[in-house]
């Protein structure tokens, strides 16, 4: 019978200590400042090379088979790439070697018409392809070879078959909505950060359970919580602390995003990217299911360590499973309402992050069937490893010494009260 008094002074007391330490403060505060510096950092490289791509760039060509209608010496200019025709393959050569004024040049070899083919050269340790200029070279030939053999507006329409793109997306009531061009990334964004931010607490929760067991067992400390509790009471007082511990990461992480989106909604508004409201909603209940799941089966199976490096690893059998939605990720999102993600939605390791990753991108699609059902399988799975696990726990605190064999875990699994 589990005294409820005791649950709850273990579960305040491991709840306490974990939220006043130093690490627990800069991972829940600092985690999302991190995410946005490490996003600010990512985007310089980005800058550059988009402006590098914008400078003018000067390429050779020499036009062997007389396609281009260019004289030697004559350029032609395609966005931000000038092509500069020479007279034969040696004039190219010298100006790429010895003057440096072309990046690399291209010959439009004879019997082009009939075989399509094209010569790149670049200089030996040049740090580029010598294809870097290829689509801008593609659109000159393009453009030259239809000439005045097509009309104006449809040789246009060849050399650039879509030249404006406007999205638009189909509401459930028929109704016609425009859609920026930067909605279907901040859809595709919004989901994976979801899933992770909810395993990343899932997994750090498990880990503080685990290292709190461990530390307390090899400093001898378990012996005297034995003294006053029970192994379930115990259990189920760290479960609790340790997963609202858990579920204020989650809430602190939520609550900076949220109020950044409105914080700077003149911002972000422009790209419409909306928030999936059914997602936010169920992601508290998903996580106090997995982690009480997650979190049962690495405290049960990491007690068995004799210290905090062999708990751990002992309970990263766990965490890696609990990232199996991410080795489907690309199929997920190809079509998240697939075969493949409908049985992941009732795979109690794969069905939190799952039913959060579908629901943030199409939650319309999702019945609520489908919904009750993943989260009573996972409810049920989650009684089933709290029982399963509850008896480890007990094994793994009062086995002590040498590693117990798995003949002698079940044993004393069978016969513990």
């Amino acid at each position: 019978m589990i005294r409820w008094s005791k649950v709850r002074t273990v579960a305040w007391f491991e709840l306490s200590s974990t939220v006043r330490r130093l690490g627990y403060l800069i991972v829940t505060l600092g985690m999302p400042v991190f995410a946005v510096l490490y996003g600010a950092l990512a985007l310089i490289p980005a800058y550059f090379a988009k402006q590098q791509e914008q400078a003018t760039r000067v390429y050779g060509v020499v036009d062997q088979a007389r396609v281009l209608g260019l004289a030697a010496g004559e350029s032609e200019s395609v966005r931000s790439a000038v092509f500069k025709s020479f007279a034969d393959e040696a004039a190219a050569r010298a100006e790429l070697l010895e003057k440096r004024g072309i990046r690399s040049y291209f010959v439009v070899v004879p019997d082009y018409l009939e075989s399509g083919r094209v010569l790149a050269h670049s200089a030996e340790g040049g740090s580029l392809g010598p294809w870097e200029g290829r689509d801008e070279l593609n659109e000159l030939l393009r453009t030259r070879l239809l000439g005045t053999r097509v009309e104006p507006k449809v040789a246009a329409r060849l050399v650039k078959p879509i030249a404006g793109r406007e999205t638009f997306r189909v509401a459930g009531d028929g109704q016609v909505l425009a859609e920026g061009s930067d909605a279907y990334i901040g859809r595709l964004i919004l989901p994976i950060g979801f899933v992770f931010l909810l395993f990343t607490s899932i997994l750090m929760s498990g880990s503080y359970l685990i290292q709190a067991t461990a530390t307390e067992k090899e400093n001898k400390v378990v012996e005297v919580l034995l003294s006053s509790a029970s192994a379930d009471e115990i259990m189920t007082g760290k479960l609790l602390g340790l997963g609202g511990a858990g579920l204020l990461q989650v809430v602190v992480w939520l609550g900076m995003t949220l109020g950044v989106r409105f914080g700077f909604a003149e911002l972000v508004m422009p790209f419409h990217v909306q928030v999936s409201w059914q997602a936010v909603a169920i992601a508290p209940v998903l996580f106090i299911t997995a982690y009480a799941f997650l979190g049962s089966l690495m405290l049960g199976t990491g007690s068995f360590g004799g210290n905090v490096r062999e708990s751990q690893q002992l309970g990263m059998f766990w965490a890696f499973l609990a990232t199996l939605p991410m080795m489907f990720l690309p199929l997920l999102l190809a079509d998240p309402h697939s075969l493949v993600a409908h049985v992941l939605t009732f795979i109690p390791f794969s069905a939190p992050a799952t039913l959060v990753f579908r629901m943030s991108i199409d939650p319309a699609a999702i019945s609520s069937w489908e919904i009750a059902g993943s989260i009573s399988v996972l409810l049920l799975s989650t009684w089933a490893a709290v029982r399963i696990a509850s008896r480890l726990f007990r094994v793994g605190l009062l086995l002590t010494g040498a590693r117990p064999s798995l003949r002698e875990i079940i044993r004393q699994a069978r016969i513990a009260p």
